[in-house]
């Protein structure tokens, strides 16, 4: 029987990335597996799929930071240029908050590891959590 619609996945990283700022550093990023979720065997292996969104979970707001802005590269290629959103605020919180991305970008590669880098427009923050959706 043909396959109808698509199929939807989601990755999770929880590692925190603390001292964000004003510039991209390989250090301060989340590299992550996107066939993890299908199979552990997959992990590295080609990606083909639709990188949909990417929520971003952050904390220890200081300096005024209220953008992130985000790089997302996927073998190499960066597939995702420098984005910007502003940072939602908890309700009741100023130093936690929650960013969403939409990316749409259909993606075929050799490898599915994909790094999202980031940066602020002041101050400094933490990235809390990451979670990338995608579909096939």
């Amino acid at each position: 029987m043909p396959k109808t619609g698509n199929f939807y996945w989601s990755v999770r990283d929880g590692g925190d990335v603390a001292g964000v700022n004003q510039t991209f550093n390989g250090a301060r990023s989340h590299t992550i597996s996107l066939n993890s979720i299908l199979r552990p065997s997959r992990a590295g292996q080609q990606f083909i799929g639709k990188i949909e969104t990417i929520t971003i979970k952050v904390k220890a707001i200081a300096g005024g930071a209220a953008k992130l802005t985000i790089k997302g590269v996927l073998f190499g290629t960066a597939i995702l240029p420098d984005t910007e959103a502003d940072i939602a605020l908890d309700v009741g919180s100023t130093t936690e908050g929650s960013v969403a991305y939409y990316a749409g970008a259909v993606t075929v590669a050799p490898n599915d590891t994909l790094e999202i880098f980031y940066t602020c427009d002041a101050g400094t923050l933490t990235v809390d959590q990451l979670l990338v959706s995608w579909s096939e």
